[in-house]
């Protein structure tokens, strides 16, 4: 009983009366008895909270074990020890307190064109930003300042106490108001706060009880707030009190019932071309479109309907309002799938409260034109989307700088290639904190950029070669293969990594494979082999899929006749073999080997050149968000 979980101060702020199993009760009294033990350290003046357990038992401390009160009543060790053990989890292993609704994480989200969802659900809609200089406090902790977040047209700012971060709505990041983008991923010294990117989301993490994830498919935002915020928010997004009716209390605590002037009571610039005039009806400020209420509005969030494939999700959030913002968008929004960000949200919404549902087939669009699962032909250009995937351990800099020898090769293959929007992505792993499990490292903030040797520079910057543990690229390659890839780009992944994987997982490798087979992405692999180093042939740099030598002298093609060349063991060569790629020595690469830098872009180019032409099948497939991704397989000729 001595090691205990102290009762934050807050709880003891609130009139709290439940009752629990065994007859135990908190109710609003002194806190004689548990101030000395529960809350020691702490000074209140007023409203505490104490425990009222009725037992057979007589027990004045905790200081000392308890006596039978009534000493006819038998001694049964086994019943005193229940009761004792049952008192010490609704303490301190499973406090009353955790269960309480101040405790639950909310969730307030903005979304679409102009909705506003209240940590407490109250969802309301807001005229267009009169001006691009607007601002308004989406949310602040009043009391100590942790946070405020800020939203204006373009994007939403989020202040902390050690950094300030602006996220755009086509999910690029800004810290402390830097001009170019902040590549991803970034965490403060201190580690309190964390920013990655995942396909089309951003996520900050924090130690300050409160996360975000921006969805630029949707163009909404979710804001999680920890319990511990109870009644602690002001702003557009509400009090976060578990009562509606307060979310439109202005900054002088009053309520109001106009959303006009509620809103201009939380605009930060004070234009007057910012002000919302208080007879302006705020559902008619865009231009109407006389057309029908979209019917899947209804047929999808109705609550009534027991029918629709979301209703699983209803009890937790109540589909009515985003059933209406969802016939408002379909109604009077210029856009023609306006409403599709309504449904994404809710979907969003959901999925944030582990209740996995999936937007309608109706709002997936591929190239522009294409709806989920079509599929169609497609033929390959002269052009490729190439993402490197590097590993992050410190082994990697045992030979020297492995960012500048990166850059080398990035200078060498944007020379060669002669083609036009050649595109380039990078994936890390096997790094330290942020940096060790699979992520997006984003290219002047996007998951692709064109082959722009200055920009991919910066981005190579942000990789720290500081891993410790042994690394497995396995999770790096599936989330390469989760990349928006082109229709007609011929798909190269160029995996870096200090030695290959000899454990062999066959389930794992046997779906890895088939998901490269689906895209028809070839693999190439650097990584040290002693095959390579110590083979019999002179100048070698790599080996083909073929067993074809990678020299720049004219040797014998098929060494494995003579068993001079063989292919090493290892699961990444594997995949190379399968996908048709070839692998290198990366300590060549490591060492600044110009000639072998040569090679490689030979071989890449000779790639993309075999593909230039050949004809694919592409389908249609819904992505996280919602979103519509195309996934194009090469169809192999056939001869006769």
């Amino acid at each position: 009983f001595y090691k205990y979980e102290p009762i934050p101060q807050m709880l003891v702020n609130y009139t709290i009366n439940a009752t629990i199993p065994q007859n135990l009760t908190i109710t609003n009294a002194t806190y004689n008895v548990l101030s000395y033990f529960l809350f020691s350290g702490y000074k209140y003046t007023n409203n505490s909270i104490c425990m009222n357990v009725t037992t057979p038992l007589n027990w004045t401390s905790f200081y000392e074990l308890p006596s039978w009160r009534n000493t006819s009543l038998p001694k049964n060790k086994t019943w005193s020890e229940s009761i004792l053990t049952t008192v010490y989890d609704m303490i301190f292993t499973k406090p009353v307190y955790r269960s309480l609704p101040m405790y639950i994480t909310k969730t307030g989200m903005i979304f679409g064109n102009n909705h506003v969802y209240t940590f407490d659900g109250r969802l309301y809609s807001v005229p267009e930003y009169k001006h691009e200089d607007c601002m308004y406090v989406l949310a602040r902790d009043f009391r100590d300042k942790n946070f405020t977040i800020l939203s204006s047209p373009e994007s939403i700012t989020i202040k902390f106490r050690e950094l300030v971060i602006r996220i755009t709505g086509d999910s690029k990041v800004y810290i402390d108001g830097s001009v170019q983008p902040t590549e991803l991923p970034y965490q403060t010294p201190e580690k309190n706060v964390t920013i990655t990117r995942v396909g089309p989301f951003v996520n900050v993490t924090t130690s300050h009880g409160i996360g975000i994830v921006c969805d630029s498919v949707n163009q909404a935002c979710a804001f999680n707030i920890s319990g511990l915020y109870h009644n602690k928010t002001l702003g557009l997004l509400g009090t976060s009190d578990n009562e509606p009716s307060t979310d439109f209390r202005k900054p002088n605590g009053r309520n109001t019932t106009s959303v006009a002037e509620f809103l201009n009571s939380y605009e930060v610039t004070g234009y007057k071309t910012c002000k919302i005039s208080p007879s302006q009806q705020y559902n008619k400020v865009a231009k109407v479109r006389m057309s029908k209420v979209k019917p899947i509005c209804s047929q999808l969030l109705n609550k009534l309907n027991i029918s629709s494939p979301w209703s699983k999700c209803f009890k937790t959030i109540d589909p009515t309002p985003f059933r209406e913002a969802c016939e408002y968008d379909s109604k009077y929004v210029t856009e023609e799938t306006a409403y599709c960000k309504t449904l994404g949200s809710y979907v969003s919404l959901c999925q944030s409260k582990g209740i996995y549902i999936n937007q309608t087939a109706e709002c997936t669009i591929c190239e522009k034109t294409r709806k989920l699962n079509d599929t169609w032909w497609q033929k390959s250009k002269p052009t490729a989307d190439i993402v490197l995937i590097i590993s992050e351990s410190m082994q990697m800099t045992k030979r020297s700088n492995p960012e500048h020898q990166l850059k080398k090769l990035i200078q060498k293959l944007n020379e060669k290639m002669s083609y036009k929007d050649m595109r380039v992505a990078i994936v890390g792993f096997g790094g330290k904190d942020v940096h060790e499990p699979a992520h997006v490292h984003t290219v002047d903030g996007e998951l692709f950029t064109q082959m722009k040797p200055s920009e991919l520079n910066r981005a190579l910057r942000e990789l720290v070669f500081t891993g410790k543990k042994t690394t497995n690229a396995m999770e790096a390659i599936k989330l390469a293969t989760q990349y928006p890839f082109r229709p007609e780009a011929s798909k190269i992944f160029l995996l870096i990594t200090e030695e290959d994987k000899i454990e062999k997982n066959p389930e794992e490798i046997r779906s890895i494979k088939k998901i490269l087979a689906e895209q028809s992405i070839t693999m190439n692999v650097f990584s040290s082999y002693k095959e390579i180093k110590k083979s019999k042939v002179d100048a070698i740099f790599g080996i083909k899929y073929n067993l074809d030598i990678i020299s720049d002298k004219k040797v014998p093609k098929k060494h494995s006749i003579s068993g001079l060349v063989k292919l090493p063991k290892g699961v990444y060569v594997e995949l190379c073999t399968a996908t048709k790629g070839s692998i290198f020595s990366v300590d060549l690469l490591l060492e600044g080997e110009h000639r072998l830098m040569k090679q490689v872009s030979d071989v890449v180019v000779e790639q993309i050149e075999s593909q230039i032409g050949t004809e694919k099948i592409c389908k249609c497939y819904q992505g996280p968000a919602g979103e519509g991704v195309t996934k194009c397989k090469v169809v192999p000729v056939p001869f006769y």
